[in-house]
């Protein structure tokens, strides 16, 4: 039997979640924002039917790599993201990312399909402001 050491270990939660569930595979999307700017993301069902995977259940991944945003459920409050933040809806949930005020909304369903024909090419989209260095990964798994 294992023995406590007395010292907490920090737990990988994505290493921890990767092993009980089945991904085989995924789609990303590589983007730089500056503010102001913001992305309404569609819901993980409409999104499966945008990227051609109807009947299968999308896990969305959010990772912004540098500078600052805020991801929000439509209905729910504006949480505030840094460099290095991870934010994943495993109940696919539609939400917004964004950073800054008075931005233009970029509406996924019909960015999506524009998006997939770019593979992983630096999309930029231009409010001005030093920009925000964000990936999105779309991962497919056949559970619920």
């Amino acid at each position: 039997m294992p023995r406590w050491s007395g010292r907490l270990e920090p737990m990988d939660a994505l290493s921890e979640l990767l092993k009980v569930i089945k991904l085989d595979s995924a789609i990303f999307f590589n983007c730089e924002f500056s503010s102001p700017w913001c992305y309404r993301a569609p819901d993980s069902d409409r999104a499966a039917r945008l990227l051609a995977q109807s009947g299968r259940h999308v896990i969305i991944f959010h990772l912004l790599l540098r500078g600052r945003a805020y991801v929000q459920l439509e209905d729910g409050e504006r949480a505030p993201l840094a460099d290095g933040d991870i934010i994943t809806l495993p109940h696919g949930h539609a939400h917004l990312l964004g950073n800054g005020e008075g931005a233009r909304l970029i509406d996924g369903v019909t960015a999506l399909p524009k998006l997939l024909t770019r593979g992983l090419e630096l999309v930029k989209v231009c409010g001005g402001a030093p920009p925000a260095r964000y990936r999105k990964k779309s991962t497919l798994s056949d559970q619920d």
